[in-house]
């Protein structure tokens, strides 16, 4: 018998843990009434063999009254700029290609590209960016690729990342939609 509860409360704790999506926002400002979401940053890509260069990247979903984005940060460590409307293109396991559109023009500047704790020194980008990314919800990104002003840049997609990102979508969506969040004057995930 305690076995078995054991069993189960493991298992509670491990779905709880990999399937539970925190949210950096999600509350409605008591001021304007506007309603804000953000998910948490995923790391997406990191790469061992260059982690003197930089080149890691994160991911977060984020809706602020009626407009939607991904915000990228990349950690590029290197002097680029990405120009305003640049592509930003994912492609799935089928072969299927998805375009997203950066939002400004940017250039890479220190600390641009860092997520808080790491590589506030390195240089790097956050890109803004906006078109229909519904396809989070089903498939699985296994690439990526950003065009800067001067040249093109891939990255590789781990299948466990992908899945990451279609629970977090599915998290944010929910979130989203949800009337029911309460009006806090403070972000409620720390």
């Amino acid at each position: 018998m305690k076995r078995t509860v054991l069993l189960m409360l493991l298992f509670v704790s491990f779905t709880c843990d990999f399937y539970g999506q925190n949210f950096l926002v999600n509350e409605y400002d008591k001021f304007t009434k506007k309603k804000t979401v953000q998910t948490y940053f995923e790391k997406i890509h990191s790469d061992p063999a260059k982690m003197e260069l930089g080149q890691n990247l994160w991911m977060s979903f984020l809706y602020i009254d009626g407009t939607e984005y991904v915000v990228l940060k990349w950690c590029c460590d290197e002097p680029l700029t990405i120009d305003e409307n640049a592509s930003v293109l994912f492609l799935d396991s089928e072969g299927h290609t998805y375009e997203l559109k950066n939002r400004d023009y940017i250039m890479a500047r220190i600390g641009g590209g860092s997520n808080a704790l790491y590589f506030n020194e390195r240089e790097g980008v956050t890109l803004w960016l906006k078109g229909d990314f519904k396809f989070f919800r089903d498939n699985d990104i296994h690439a990526m690729r950003i065009y800067s002003l001067t040249d093109k840049y891939d990255f590789n997609i781990k299948r466990e990342t992908a899945l990451k990102l279609n629970i977090a979508y599915r998290a944010y969506e929910v979130a989203v939609r949800d009337k029911n969040t309460p009006y806090y004057p403070y972000r409620i995930a720390e």
